[in-house]
């Protein structure tokens, strides 16, 4: 194994490791993967052997290992959490993995970061997909979320394209006109008569906009920043 591949199954583990049902047999298994592939040092063989220690020595022995082999084990959690959505992402659009296996990991993640922005649209969708049985929907419409995995599948395209634009919580927050084609903070215009309040455009007035909390809303955003 290339040490790039070492250290991307490293951060997997990490990450995983945060989550509720972690199972530090997945130590054990890296060491075992280790051997196969002609790692020695004596830590390797120590940790292969860790089936039924407590949780706290195979975790010792993970970071020794992890130091003999010239690794990094990160410590911020923001940045192992985002490898780990990252490569989820990835799994699900090749095919590694389930889009309902991926949707639930990312499902996890939103839980585990407290509906941390970058990761709540699976949050938004799981909500529509729940609500679309009772009739109404939150943030899509039915054309969007007829068709469950390929729904799933969107999301996770949207949110590569977001985490390449390195887009930040403003943008998240915006919406996208269709009627002037610009991307704007969100901006409210009073009915004279009624009273009520609408939400529209900032730049043009027009009410026809989408937010980026839909997936038709997103997708135009990303493609307008892409092209700039």
């Amino acid at each position: 194994m290339e040490k790039n591949e070492l250290q991307e199954q490293i951060n997997l583990i990490r990450a995983e490791r945060l989550f509720k049902g972690f199972n530090a047999k997945k130590y054990v298994n890296f060491a075992l993967t280790l051997m196969k592939n002609g790692y020695e040092p004596e830590d390797i063989y120590i940790l292969a052997g860790l089936d039924d220690e407590r949780f706290e020595i195979v975790d010792k022995y993970f970071a020794l290992v992890t130091e003999k082999l010239g690794l990094d084990i990160y410590e911020d959690e923001d940045k192992i959490i985002e490898l780990y959505a990252i490569h989820t992402a990835e799994d699900v659009i090749s095919g590694k993995i389930s889009v309902e296996r991926g949707f639930n990991k990312m499902l996890n993640i939103v839980q585990y970061t407290s509906y941390d922005s970058k990761y709540i649209q699976f949050d938004c969708l799981a909500e529509d997909f729940d609500l679309n049985e009772e009739g109404y929907l939150l943030y899509n419409n039915k054309e969007t979320i007829k068709d469950r995995s390929a729904a799933i599948l969107e999301e996770f395209h949207l949110f590569l394209l977001a985490i390449r634009l390195e887009i930040d919580d403003s943008t998240r927050e915006s919406v996208f006109c269709n009627k002037c084609s610009c991307i704007s903070p969100l901006a409210y215009k009073t009915k004279l008569f009624s009273r009520l309040q609408y939400a529209c455009c900032q730049k043009c007035g027009s009410k026809d906009v989408e937010w980026f909390c839909s997936q038709s809303g997103k997708r135009k955003i990303l493609e307008a920043l892409e092209k700039r």
